[in-house]
C-alpha cells in the first residue's frame, strides 16, 4: 500500500514560516487577524496523478498535492475536540491554518492528530470525541481527473511524529474496447448480488467515516444503481476508461452490468464477480471488448412490428407498437434469449379485467407458484425489485395452470374456444392482438398492428420489478430511492 509520508512542525508566527533560530514559544504571538498560525510540512510522492493503473496492492494509490489542497486536522485541548483547517495555497509540502490561542497551539503540537483530506465532497465535523466525515460519491463523471476530489486520505499520529496518510476508498477502472465514435457521453452501473440475503453492495451515494479515540468505522449507504448521465470520456482507437470511486468492499459475488452511450450507439455488457474485493488503497481493473452483439437499444426508442427500435424520427415509415423502458433484462431471460431490453405496449390491452373470475379467486387466493414480494419489503427494496423481474415467466406458468381458459375469446365465445363468460388479466395480456382480442373490441383494423412485435417474447403483464425499472427509466425517478 502506497502512503504519504509527511512530518509536521506547528508554529505560531506573524506572517509567513520563521526561518531564525527563535524557539516555538517564543513565537507564540497572533497574526494581525488576532489568530495564530500553525503548519505541517510533508514530504508526499514524487508529482503525477493520485492513482496507477494497477491493481496489485503494492501499487495502489498514489498521491502529489495540489494548489489549493485542503486537509481538515481534529486535536483535543483539556479533552475537548476542535477542528483546524490547513491549506497548501502553492500545491508544495507547507500546509497551513489558524487556531484561537496559544493555548490551541500547545494542544496541537502535544495531542493525538486526526487528519483528513478535504474537498467539495470531503467534509468533516466533530462530533463528541470523533471527526466524522462525510464523503459525498455522487456526481462522478467517469475521468481520471475527477477521481481526486473523492479521495479520502487519513492518518492518526502526533505532531511530533512522521505521519503516514492511507486512502480510504477503492477505486474502480473498468476499460472499453471496440467502440465506434469519439466519446463516451453516458455510464450507468447497476450491480445485483447473487444472493439477495447478503446484504452485498458495491456503489454508495455516501459514506460516513468515524475517527477518532476510539478506532475507525465506516457506515456506506448502500446502493444498486450508479449513473453517470452525462459524460465527456474520450474514445481513443476503439478504447475508453471510466473511473468510479466506492467505498471499500469485502468480497462481493454477483453481477455488474455496465451500459454506456457512445456516439449513436448503446453498448450493455454484463460481468460476473465472484469473491471480488475493492479494497482501500487499490485500484480494481478491468478490460472489456464490446461487440455488435452487446448493442441494445435507448430507454425511450420505439419497438416496431419488424422487431426493429429506434426513435420515430428515424422509422417514420414504420409502426410503433411498444416503448423500452428497460435495455436491462434478466439472467433467466437472457438465458432464453430476450437480451436486448423490456417494452411496455403503446395501447391498452383491454378495458378493467379482474385478475382472476371469483370462482378462481376463492380456490387460489395466493398462487404459490409466485412470491409475495410486499410480505418482506424493507429498505432493500430495490434489490427485491432486480431480483422481481420475471413477468414473462410468472404469467406463463400462472396461464399454464390455472388461467386458459379465461382468455377473451373464452368470454365471448370466438370461435375455436371453449365459452366460459369469464376472463382474466394475464390470458388476455398475452393474447393482446390477436383475432379473439379484435373481435372482443369489435375492432376491425389490421392485426399486425396489435400483436406483438416479431422476435419478441409476445406480451405478458409485467412484474413488480418491470413497474420498477419503468418508474425509474421513465419517469426519472432515482431507482436507489424508490
Amino acid at each position: 500500500m502506497k502512503r504519504i509520508l509527511i512530518y509536521c512542525v506547528v508554529a505560531a508566527m506573524v506572517a509567513a514560516v520563521s526561518c531564525d533560530d527563535r524557539t516555538l514559544d517564543e513565537e507564540m504571538v497572533p497574526s494581525a487577524s488576532g489568530r495564530y498560525r500553525i503548519e505541517l510540512k510533508g514530504d508526499p510522492n514524487a508529482p503525477g496523478t493520485r492513482i496507477t493503473e494497477a491493481e496489485d496492492a503494492s501499487a495502489g494509490l498514489k498521491t502529489s498535492w495540489v494548489p489549493g489542497e485542503m486537509i481538515n486536522v481534529m486535536y483535543f485541548k483539556d479533552g475537548t475536540a476542535s477542528l483546524a483547517e490547513l491549506t497548501s495555497p502553492s500545491g508544495d509540502d507547507v500546509f497551513s491554518g489558524e487556531v484561537e490561542s496559544g493555548e490551541d497551539v500547545q494542544a496541537f503540537r502535544t495531542s493525538d492528530l486526526y487528519c483528513m483530506s478535504s474537498s467539495d465532497r470531503i467534509h468533516t465535523r466533530v462530533s463528541g470525541t470523533d471527526a466524522e466525515c462525510t464523503v459525498d460519491f455522487s456526481g462522478q463523471d467517469g475521468s481520471l481527473g475527477n477521481v481526486a476530489a473523492y479521495e479520502l486520505m487519513y492518518v492518526k499520529g502526533k505532531a511530533s511524529e512522521k505521519l503516514h496518510f492511507e486512502h480510504m476508498t477503492s477505486v474502480m477502472k473498468l476499460t472499453f474496447s471496440g467502440l465506434s465514435g469519439t466519446e463516451v457521453s453516458a455510464v450507468h452501473l447497476t450491480f445485483t448480488p447473487s444472493d439477495n440475503l447478503s446484504g452485498q453492495a458495491m456503489f454508495a451515494s455516501q459514506a460516513v467515516y468515524t475517527f477518532g479515540p476510539g478506532g475507525t468505522q465506516v457506515v456506506p449507504d448502500d446502493d444498486i444503481f450508479y449513473d453517470m448521465p452525462e459524460t465527456h470520456l474520450p474514445v481513443s482507437g476503439g478504447k475508453a476508461t471510466v473511473y468510479l470511486v466506492i467505498p471499500a468492499r469485502g468480497k462481493l459475488t454477483g453481477e455488474l452490468s455496465v451500459s454506456l452511450t457512445c456516439g449513436s450507439h448503446t453498448y450493455r455488457r454484463y460481468v460476473k464477480l465472484a469473491g471480488k474485493s475493492f479494497k482501500a488503497c487499490n485500484v480494481v481493473a478491468r478490460g472489456e471488448t464490446l461487440t455488435d452483439d452487446d448493442l441494445v437499444p435507448d430507454i425511450g426508442d420505439y419497438v416496431y412490428s419488424d422487431g426493429s427500435w429506434g426513435p420515430l424520427a428515424y422509422h417514420e415509415d414504420k409502426w410503433p407498437q411498444a416503448v423500452i423502458f428497460s435495455n436491462y433484462t434478466s439472467p433467466e431471460d437472457r438465458a432464453a434469449g430476450y437480451k436486448h431490453g423490456y417494452a411496455m405496449a403503446l395501447r391498452d390491452a383491454a378495458w378493467p379485467t379482474a385478475w382472476a373470475p371469483e370462482s378462481e379467486v376463492s380456490e387460489n387466493p395466493d398462487y404459490p407458484e409466485t412470491e409475495n414480494v410486499f410480505e418482506t419489503l424493507s429498505e432493500s427494496a430495490p434489490l427485491m425489485m432486480m431480483e422481481n423481474l420475471a413477468g414473462l415467466t410468472t404469467c406463463t406458468i400462472l396461464n399454464g395452470i390455472y388461467l386458459s381458459d379465461y382468455a377473451q375469446g373464452n368470454y365471448y365465445g370466438f370461435p375455436g374456444f371453449t365459452l366460459t363468460g369469464a376472463r382474466a388479466a394475464i390470458p388476455c395480456a398475452m393474447r393482446y392482438g390477436k383475432e379473439d382480442w379484435v373481435f372482443a373490441y369489435g375492432n376491425t383494423e389490421n392485426i399486425s398492428a396489435f400483436e406483438a412485435p416479431q422476435g419478441t417474447s409476445g406480451w405478458f403483464l409485467p412484474s413488480v420489478g418491470q413497474w420498477y425499472l419503468c418508474l425509474a427509466n421513465l419517469a426519472g425517478i432515482d431507482p436507489n430511492d424508490l
